[in-house]
């Protein structure tokens, strides 16, 4: 792939003429050699940057769903909070009401969105132009039916390994805090060794997590780029990509939540200052801010709702477009240098 005039290229640190062996390198730049988790994020990052408009109009449009369902029921949620002088039980079941019926939805948009911005990404890296995004709807649908059902056997193989990971942490915080008030400590040596109990804790709550989700991040993609593949297969494929290069993975898996999680720390400490700011005039104006939010909980929630789905249309295709790079670095690791012959014989080269 030659880059365009003044078109970036993609891991141009990892260009070679000849991979190891002498086998023909990958058309795919970003393909001479295995990326680390940093390449991945870096890559992805920039490809996100340069592609912004197209990418983000899709996210948007995606997420256009929820918020438009998030601002209908705001109406009636703030009309019954204002009509009641204390909490509404009203206004709390169209709250619930609202999340059951956009659920399904959840459910789905995430790893649709995850497959149409792969393809869209794959295109990219071949200096293949995307004019629309019907022409990404167009190349996507007839994979989404087999999306749709391997992410429903996903949410519930997941849901049940995430309960059991729920119930061993509930009984191993119950235990430490007996262990620890057995020992007869200080009130202060306690609680010390309560909170780094948790801590320890979190820490291994977190790694379970990741070793639970890593098998699960490049099932859209697998999907998409490989149509042997269904609902069923496509979970043993992953198995055979993530397994033999597990603690590559797993490592990887984490330093995406990592940068995720600072990118979301970043966007949510702004929006708590600007609510701390508003918080600080109401409180110097005599508003008592703890009946105020009492009252309004509901419609705060709504609010809350409205902006963490911008948030999550402005992350989530830069994440997806990390988890796309994930997934051929997968099959580089497994498969060899060509994955350009790969693809073809899959009938996507």
């Amino acid at each position: 792939m030659e880059p365009r005039e003044g078109r970036s290229v993609y891991g141009d640190w990892r260009t070679a003429a000849m991979g190891e062996g002498g086998l023909q390198r990958s058309e795919f730049e970003w393909l001479t050699r295995p990326m680390t988790p940093y390449e991945m994020i870096d890559d992805g990052v920039a490809l996100y940057r340069e592609h912004f408009p197209l990418l983000a109009k899709l996210s948007f449009l995606i997420y256009l769903i929820p918020t438009l369902v998030t601002v209908l029921f705001l109406v009636p949620i703030a009309v019954a909070e204002w009509r009641s002088p204390a909490s509404s039980p009203v206004a709390a079941f169209l709250e619930c009401g609202s999340w059951c019926f956009l659920l399904p939805y959840l459910m789905i948009a995430p790893p649709l969105q995850a497959m149409a911005t792969s393809w869209a990404a794959y295109r990219f890296l071949q200096g293949e132009p995307v004019n629309s995004l019907r022409e990404v709807w167009d190349a996507v649908r007839p994979r989404l039916g087999q999306l749709i059902a391997n992410q429903l056997l996903a949410f519930v193989v997941l849901g049940l390994i995430y309960v059991v990971i729920g119930v061993m942490a509930g009984i191993g915080a119950v235990a430490g805090a007996m262990a620890i008030g057995s020992l007869g400590l200080g009130g202060t040596a306690s609680l010390i060794m309560l909170m780094l109990f948790y801590l320890l804790g979190t820490i291994v709550l977190l790694l379970l997590t990741a070793l639970a989700t890593v098998w699960v991040i490049i099932l859209p993609q697998i999907i998409l780029f490989e149509p042997e593949t269904d609902a069923l297969t496509a979970f043993s494929r992953a198995f055979t990509l993530v397994g033999k290069n597990f603690r590559h993975a797993f490592v990887s898996c984490l330093l995406f939540w990592a940068f995720q999680g600072v990118v979301y720390l970043s966007a949510y400490m702004f929006l708590g200052l600007v609510v701390l700011t508003v918080a600080g005039l109401l409180y110097a104006y005599g508003v008592d801010l703890q009946a105020l939010y009492m009252r309004w909980a509901n419609t705060f929630g709504n609010l809350v709702d409205m902006v963490s789905y911008v948030v999550f249309a402005l992350v989530y295709p830069a994440m997806y477009l990390i988890s796309f790079f994930f997934y051929f670095d997968l099959r580089y690791r497994a498969e060899g240098l060509d994955i350009a012959q790969v693809l073809a014989r899959s009938g996507k080269g």
